[in-house]
């Protein structure tokens, strides 16, 4: 490309059309196939292929951390684009790819079937893109073609401090979206993303999962609470050694657990210490607020059913004395004892402070004060979890007053 416009015009071509992919990927792991999130996603990704290619011929793309490679040249990656541009890095790289070669225009049905095909390589270092690229021939698709990891994206990767900041960040965002837009296709889509994101942490660097549990001032209570709810949940899960798909669950459910909120006001969502009883009632319909959000979406798949259950009953307790108030319950499904028990842990470190540094005593104190609210075979494997671990809070500056008004 000699054109200094017509290069420009690729690569953002090809940004955008990357971010296409990792959408179309995502919500082919939610959707089954011809639903219509799925075909708008589909659609609008085969109308950017046809752009790239046409008068092109053949085009080649790859996510490389820092930077985005268009036709073997590598150049910045824009930090609004960075979350998707990860994922579809981490998708290829998990399947020994790195990037995509782009042949000709694509139907739908061909796109779908080549996605199928590289989403259902092997994660365990045994992918090949040659092998891949033989079954896509094998299958009559030759308008993609995967190519190789670049040798030098190890060393476009950032500071593993700073992504898992980045994440902490990108999840905080998330859940403003999610008070701002309730629990939408959209969004869920983002959250599964996100969870994804938090079980490679915890499975990856447990301890920096953990130290972001943390309660973090610079943060308001009520973004920040989820992603607490949501990371304890991850690292939870795999002490009982729950499998990825139930700890990509846990995380999503985590983060919903106050979904209802987005349909209160500001207010009520720092949970001030003291409220009157209109507010009180008001603020403990939240779980209802969150089920018809749910209700709300286009499919009742077997996740969605089990969310519905987790986000009404989370806040319900053992003893059915938390919200919503019901006169008769059975058994709380197991992911709703454990969301549960993290969204109770997280609200006692915040009401703590920053002075109270040491969490031996507040686990004790929760173990004893509510034996009957959450099990203590769970409070004896988080106090565990947290204790051994030595994670403790370095000593800070004075609450803002949204710290003081948390629960």
């Amino acid at each position: 490309m000699s054109d200094t416009s017509d290069e420009k015009a690729l690569q953002q071509l090809l940004l955008s059309l990357a971010v296409r992919v990792d959408h179309v990927v995502r919500s082919s792991q939610i959707y089954p196939d011809d639903h219509p999130a799925l075909d708008a996603a589909l659609l609008a990704c085969c109308e950017q292929i046809g752009h790239a290619v046409a008068g092109r011929g053949q085009v080649a793309f790859a996510p490389a951390g820092r930077r985005f490679v268009v036709q073997g040249v590598a150049v910045p990656a824009p930090r609004s684009l960075r979350g998707p541009l990860d994922g579809l890095q981490k998708w290829l790289n998990d399947r020994g790819c790195g990037g995509m070669e782009l042949r000709a225009s694509v139907g739908a049905s061909s796109l779908m079937r080549t996605i199928r095909i590289i989403d259902g390589q092997p994660t365990d270092g045994s992918a090949e893109p040659d092998r891949i690229n033989l079954q896509l021939e094998e299958a009559g698709l030759r308008a993609i073609r995967v190519s190789p990891p670049r040798r030098d994206q190890a060393d476009d990767r950032e500071d593993a401090s700073l992504q898992t900041l980045r994440l902490y960040l990108r999840g905080v965002r998330a859940v403003q979206r999610l008070h701002e837009r309730g629990a939408s296709p959209a969004v869920l889509i983002e959250l599964s993303q996100l969870a994804d994101a938090f079980v490679d942490l915890c499975e990856e660097a447990p301890l920096r999962a953990l130290a972001l549990t943390q309660a973090r001032r610079m943060v308001p209570y009520a973004l920040r609470h989820p992603v607490h709810t949501s990371l304890l949940c991850v690292l939870m899960g795999q002490r009982f050694g729950a499998p990825r798909p139930v700890l990509r669950e846990l995380a999503i459910c985590g983060l919903l657990a106050d979904a209802g909120k987005a349909d209160l006001p500001p207010a009520l969502r720092r949970v001030p210490t003291a409220l009157s009883p209109s507010d009180r009632l008001e603020r403990d319909r939240h779980p209802l607020h969150a089920v018809g959000q749910l209700l709300g979406l286009p499919e009742l798949h077997d996740r969605l059913r089990r969310r519905l259950v987790v986000v009404f009953e989370q806040e319900l307790g053992d003893d059915l004395g938390g919200s919503p108030q019901v006169i008769r319950w059975g058994h709380r499904h197991p992911v709703s004892r454990l969301v549960g028990l993290c969204s109770a842990w997280d609200d006692r470190r915040a009401a703590a402070g920053p002075l109270d540094s040491d969490p031996g005593p507040l686990l004790q104190a929760m173990r004893a004060e509510e034996a009957d609210v959450h099990s203590e075979l769970l409070i004896d494997h988080l106090r565990d979890l947290i204790t051994r671990a030595q994670v403790v809070e370095p000593r800070a500056r004075p609450r803002s007053a949204d710290d003081a008004a948390a629960p």
